[in-house]
């Protein structure tokens, strides 16, 4: 059975967007993106001869695809999630204007953590104005580009997806896609997505897209003039009574993405991006054999949970979950580190994965844990009580130090 290679990747169609590739990969990658599947709709020159591009497949962290026609984005969009899905547990179908902005977390794959049970994390737009530039400004756009429009106008509705393949059925539109039966989308607080829909009330709260719908009046006059990439059709998204409206109107400042920009703008002059780390998921050649390859991520998460480096646990944890997902063993500390960290009711949802798999003695020593630390005493006794008699039944001698183990667990809760 394959497995996937990488926890999040990226998906765009790529015409004519030279000035503006590095900053955007570079970004994207620093944010958690461990690969980019890119197609190249007809691009003067071909991406395949830009250098940037070149060194991005040769360090693995590109595939590059040329797909010529108009109104591509939707047949590349439907390529890529039919012959690269399965290399993913999630994959971002995002353009080159739209900068995915994680607001509780430095690395977007700590937040897609919570949302592993639905098919489609649905992010909302946020859009960015001109800031009143005629010109192409020098520099990046993060830094040039800090003003948003109003939080209630309604350019602001439209949400682009991160979805898990393995549980989406087919594109829908450049912004939403089926999901499986039974499956569904959710926004960042868990509302379902409207099937096959695109708008939902605006949502910045734990991430959101980053929008930059205009850049200076050059940019989007040559936007104008390059027309849209999802369907047929002479009007750009933006044409030019749109955009001459939009400037005049009222814009606020807005600086949430900004605390990424000193380590972006140190990768970008130090040619960091191009000296990838391992992809989750993918061994070093140092790695022992896979039957223990899980002991040794969990060994480390539990290693980096003693020292509250959660964040690094977590990571772990995502890696060993693309090959492990079917062992309870993972979901048992899964649940550990979610409680540790206070989330109570993920740790329940994992926990309850971890007894739909297989009911091991660590599943009811984590539930014991997690009773207590809720206080829920009633229960805690009723499982302490299993447990005390589980520690009564004979075992072979394999199992002996397992009982030692969990006789001291039953000993520091026995006045309960």
């Amino acid at each position: 059975m394959a497995h996937p290679k990488f926890y999040l990747a990226a998906c765009c169609i790529i015409k004519d967007e030279e000035p503006f590739m590095e900053e955007w990969f570079t970004y994207h990658q620093l944010i958690g993106v461990e690969h980019f599947f890119v197609y190249d709709n007809f691009s003067t020159p071909p991406l395949e001869e830009n250098s940037f591009v070149q060194k991005l497949a040769a360090a693995g962290l590109l595939t590059l695809t040329p797909i010529a026609g108009r109104a591509m984005q939707l047949p590349a969009y439907a390529h890529c999630l039919q012959n690269y899905g399965t290399q993913c547990q999630w994959l971002a179908f995002i353009d080159l204007d739209e900068f995915i902005c994680p607001l509780l977390h430095e690395d977007m794959r700590l937040l897609l953590v919570e949302y592993e049970d639905f098919s489609c994390l649905a992010l909302s737009w946020k859009c960015f104005g001109s800031s009143g530039f005629l010109s192409r400004p020098p520099g990046l756009v993060l830094r040039n580009y800090q003003e948003r429009f109003e939080r209630l106008h309604p350019v602001h509705l439209h949400i682009k997806s991160v979805v898990q393949p393995a549980r989406t059925a087919n594109v829908h539109t450049a912004h939403a896609f089926f999901p499986h039966r039974r499956e569904k989308a959710v926004n960042e607080h868990f509302r379902p997505l409207p099937f096959g829909g695109s708008l939902m009330p605006v949502s910045w709260d734990k991430a959101c897209i980053n929008h930059y719908m205009l850049k200076s009046q050059q940019d989007a006059e040559r936007r104008i003039q390059r027309g849209r990439a999802d369907v047929l059709s002479d009007k750009a998204t933006v044409d030019y009574a749109d955009f001459y409206r939009l400037v005049q109107e009222k814009q606020e400042k807005d600086e949430a993405v900004l605390r990424f920009l000193p380590a972006l703008e140190e990768r970008l002059y130090s040619d960091a991006a191009l000296r990838p780390e391992p992809p989750l998921g993918a061994p070093g050649p140092a790695m022992p054999p896979e039957d223990s390859e899980l002991k040794v991520y969990t060994r480390l998460a539990g290693l980096c949970m003693h020292d509250r480096r959660f964040s690094e646990a977590e990571l772990l944890l995502c890696r060993a979950g693309l090959r492990y997902a079917h062992l309870a063993e993972l979901w048992v500390v899964r649940a550990s580190l979610a409680r540790r960290q206070g989330q109570r009711e993920r740790a329940g949802r994992f926990l309850k994965k971890a007894f739909s798999l297989n009911e091991l003695p660590q599943c009811y020593e984590e539930l014991l844990d997690l009773l207590l630390q809720s206080d829920r005493q009633d229960e805690a006794k009723a499982v302490l009580a299993f447990l005390l008699y589980a520690s009564t039944v004979r075992t072979s001698s394999a199992d002996l130090n397992h009982k030692l183990e969990l006789a001291k667990k039953i000993l520091r809760y026995k006045d309960l």
